[in-house]
């Protein structure tokens, strides 16, 4: 028995190996280069940002490549007769399941931590490539489409000529004040990485503050504008950008200013202001349901490895056929009409606060119920 259990844990890790490489090498590479054509990055920027994207891609590839696993290992052995076999000495076939089971537990908190490491290094290195290059990336953009656009700043210019902006005209917008208009004869730009800026030479033009103010400068005029938001404070950013160890603190402050508001909006006071501060207190109670829902989030999508095996390994066994494709498939199936259905609605039940916690868990656990059913049913065949 040892050694059948060996053997169907070998070929599944062998297989999961070859089917993960594969996926993960062919989404990191499309994915890298996608990512540099939208954000107009040099081929080293993109080669620089692959280690970066490893874990997002992970994250989706894991799950699909372990299903391919299963299908292709549990549809040989019942094509081959082997379950039916072991159930012909007495065997129930579940002992030589679990082994599969545990792995897939396994990579479901692998896939889990991904999730963090996303967060936590992945998207901040993904930054800091994009900051390290800013300079070039505004001049191949300039050259190509004659503007180039990054959160409050826009910068337009005839072309690029001698490693300089020629003509440029820059735009910086700032949130409850006016914003500043520079038009110079030509500008040379330099990346600040670690400050997340990028750093502008204007040559012979004049500022301008939104018609208020016009002044003129005959040599050099320099500025630096916050291009890369490297360094947004947590309570500024997504739960989804957050890491672990951060959402529970960000949850626990934005449970205090919920109750702190509600309480101040039973005070008396004039309409206008209290329509203001109960958009305030829709706000962060959104912010606080996504923050307590984001862990569970996260690990449930991780445990999607471990139901996409409890559906697979029974749909495999039932089916009876090598033919991996076409198991993955039926497979598939089930996890296109069900799966990602109830993710897509169990995700907002937890935007809107329905139990945050287990709302994300609907998905995984429907899966999985499912398959141990289907499971039960061959086994009593």
């Amino acid at each position: 028995m040892k050694t059948l259990q060996r053997y169907i844990l070998g070929e599944t890790i062998k297989t999961l190996l070859f089917a993960l490489v594969g996926l993960a090498g062919f989404l990191l590479l499309a994915g890298a280069a996608r990512h540099g054509v939208r954000k107009g990055l040099p081929v080293s920027a993109i080669l620089e940002s692959i280690p970066y994207l490893l874990p997002e891609i992970l994250r989706f590839a894991i799950p699909a490549a372990f299903l391919f696993a299963v299908c292709s290992v549990f549809g040989y052995l019942a094509s081959s007769g082997e379950m039916i076999a072991l159930k012909s000495l007495g065997i129930n076939p579940t002992r030589v399941i679990v082994p599969v089971l545990v792995l897939a537990y396994a990579l479901s908190l692998v896939t889990f931590w991904t999730y963090d490491l996303c967060a936590s290094w992945g998207r901040p290195g993904m930054q800091k490539t994009v900051a390290s290059y800013v300079d070039q990336v505004v001049y191949r953009t300039v050259r190509a489409q004659g503007v180039f656009e990054a959160g409050p700043v826009t910068i337009l210019a005839t072309g690029v000529r001698d490693g300089q902006l020629v003509e440029p005209r820059v735009t910086i917008r700032r949130a409850g004040e006016s914003s500043i208009h520079v038009a110079a004869r030509s500008a040379s730009i330099s990346a600040a990485p670690s400050e997340g800026e990028l750093h502008m030479r204007f040559f012979q033009g004049t500022v301008e503050v939104d018609g208020k103010t016009t002044l003129s400068f005959p040599d050099v005029f320099e500025r630096q504008f916050p291009l890369v938001p490297t360094a947004r404070a947590d309570h500024d950013r997504s739960p989804a950008e957050l890491p672990l160890y951060s959402i529970c603190r960000q949850a626990a402050d934005e449970a205090q200013i919920v109750a702190n508001l509600g309480e101040s909006i039973q005070l008396p006071m004039n309409e206008e202001t209290r329509a203001a501060m109960q958009s305030d207190l829709s706000n962060h109670r959104t912010r606080w349901y996504r923050l307590r829902a984001e862990p569970h989030r996260r690990m449930s999508n991780g445990f999607a490895v471990l139901a996409f095996a409890l559906i697979g390994i029974p749909i495999s066994l039932n089916r009876q056929s090598s033919d991996t494709m076409t198991i993955m498939f039926l497979c598939f199936f089930p996890v296109l009409l069900l799966y990602y259905p109830i993710l897509v609605m169990s995700e907002e039940m937890a935007r809107e606060g329905f139990v945050p916690e287990l709302s994300v868990w609907l998905a995984p656990v429907t899966l999985s119920l499912i398959g141990v059913q289907l499971y039960r049913q061959i086994v009593r065949k």
